[in-house]
């Protein structure tokens, strides 16, 4: 989820071109997208040979786990914003972080970050550079070496917790997942794994790394009820921001994770179709790819980062995609899903943008599932 609200800091009025956009609730990648991930990443485990049955047998008391069930999910059903039908085993637990946000559980401060739920979701990548602000180009999108792992580094505050909460719930899966003396607590497993397969999936979500985080610079003056601004502050400083009509219902956020899955009517019905046979192709061409050495632990905080990072570069066709699905004022969904532009590896269709983030979401979750199960019963 993205839920944050305008920030003022010295940091912020110090960079005088600084985009601050309003605060709109938007799930990534859904309730229906994190469940659908969710459950390919484990169905992954529990169809190969080599991976340790009492892992299988974890996940398949806590799960539908075939792959007809994620077809239909992805391209029949509708799980809608409440997620009613959703609620136990690991479908819950994966959609429980975006589910408490407006919840006193998720209003509490979460230590060691000292901020609320809804601050775990994300990390504005621009705020680890001179100017935290986004650009077309790219060119204030840090490198990794940038961004520390030190939960203390005050930016974190305002860019947001992501890869950090990552490796603290990995942390907390391990430990709940027993020892090879110990069995483990499925309450505690169930919740932790689902919570790390969210901030994992979290983190493929162009959004989820930038400032800009609904592509409204590249909205303004060219939509209707999108304008820039400037807030003048007590001590003389001013802000420059971006305002969008809130009765307009503009939100190329909301509409790159959740749009896909509104209904079952057409262009969605044809458009989710195309989605799947897009995430199956992108999982074989995933698999099919040179196996690379795999570190001896598994690291959720580098893992995450490098998913944001690698997100981060798919904004601008989000953005100029988002231009087209609003040109005439109202979002057209055929004009967003199908339009197409140079993303990292090519041209690319937003269909296939998501396509390829979520393939890389599922084989982040598998992974991270696998280590840690490993890591538990080594212990």
């Amino acid at each position: 989820m993205h839920n944050r609200w305008p920030l003022r800091s010295a940091f912020l009025v110090l960079a005088f071109a600084a985009i601050l956009l309003p605060a709109r609730a938007a799930h990534a990648w859904a309730h229906q997208g994190h469940i659908l991930l969710t459950r390919l990443a484990c169905l992954r485990i529990i169809n190969d040979p080599a991976a340790p049955e009492d892992l299988k047998a974890f996940l398949k008391a806590n799960m539908k786990y075939d792959l007809e069930s994620c077809r239909r999910l992805a391209t029949e059903e509708l799980v809608g914003a409440e997620a009613r039908n959703h609620l136990v085993g690991m479908d819950g637990a994966a959609t429980l972080p975006d589910r408490i946000i407006d919840t006193d559980e998720g209003k509490t401060i979460l230590e060691p970050f000292g901020v609320p739920e809804a601050k775990l979701h994300f990390i504005d990548l621009e705020y680890f550079t001179a100017d935290p602000t986004y650009a077309d180009d790219l060119s204030h999108k840090p490198k990794f070496t940038d961004v520390p792992r030190d939960v203390k580094d005050p930016r974190f505050k305002n860019s947001g917790f992501l890869p950090l909460r990552a490796a603290d719930v990995y942390q907390r899966l391990v430990t709940a997942l027993g020892t090879a003396d110990k069995p483990l607590d499925n309450t505690a497993a169930v919740k932790w794994a689902g919570y790390l397969a969210h901030y994992l999936e979290d983190s493929t979500q162009p959004h989820h790394g930038t400032a800009d985080f609904k592509s409204l610079s590249y909205l303004v003056g060219k939509v209707k009820g999108v304008e820039s601004k400037t807030s003048k502050h007590a001590d003389g400083t001013q802000t420059a921001y971006l305002s969008v009509d809130r009765k307009l219902n503009i939100n190329p956020h909301g509409d790159l994770e959740f749009q896909l899955f509104e209904n079952t009517e057409e262009p969605h019905k044809t458009l989710r179709v195309e989605y799947w046979d897009e995430l199956q192709r992108e999982l074989k061409r995933l698999d099919a790819e040179p196996a690379a050495k795999e570190p001896a632990k598994f690291d959720a905080f580098a893992v995450s980062l490098t998913l944001v990072l690698q997100g981060y570069d798919h904004l601008p066709v989000v953005g100029h995609a988002a231009q087209a699905a609003y040109e005439t004022g109202k979002f057209d969904p055929a004009a967003f899903f199908k339009f197409q532009g140079k993303g990292p590896a090519g041209e690319e269709t937003i269909i296939q943008l998501i396509a390829r983030q979520n393939a890389a979401a599922v084989r982040a979750v598998e992974q991270g599932l696998r280590a840690a199960w490993d890591e538990a019963k080594k212990k």
